[in-house]
């Protein structure tokens, strides 16, 4: 998995840092929409998820196993849910943020709604 930008600077800096980590997610409704949603996710600002390409499909009733999406960060960090748009600006299904001190607590889950939609999102900070 490659370093994202902002990465190397705290890697450089010899500071062990926790990690926002998305393992799973899992759509209960679509935005609105004809169709399944053309999903991505960003920390702080940087698609992380998916690897290749600018989205994944992810219909109602499904859950995508996410699988190492994550990134570096002190203190706290916003990570989104986004619905890709290629003719207009991308949507955002929601967002929340993930807070250092939730270090070792294990997975959490959460509910995003937005544009219509909901999703439970599973995560945890980890170092």
């Amino acid at each position: 998995m490659p370093i994202i930008s902002g990465e190397a600077d705290l890697l450089r800096k010899g500071k062990a840092m926790p990690y926002v980590e998305v393992n799973k997610v899992k759509c209960f409704e679509t935005t609105d929409g004809i169709g399944k949603d053309d999903l991505y996710i960003a920390i702080a600002g940087e698609k992380v998820w998916p690897y290749y390409g600018n989205y994944e499909q992810i219909g109602e009733g499904e859950e995508k196993l996410i699988g190492g999406a994550r990134r570096a960060f002190q203190g706290t960090v916003e990570v989104g849910l986004w619905e890709y748009d290629s003719g207009s600006a991308d949507d955002k299904i929601g967002t929340f943020t993930a807070y250092e001190s939730s270090l070792g607590d294990g997975e959490r889950e959460l509910d995003l709604t937005g544009d219509g939609s909901h999703y439970k999102v599973f995560f945890e900070v980890v170092e």
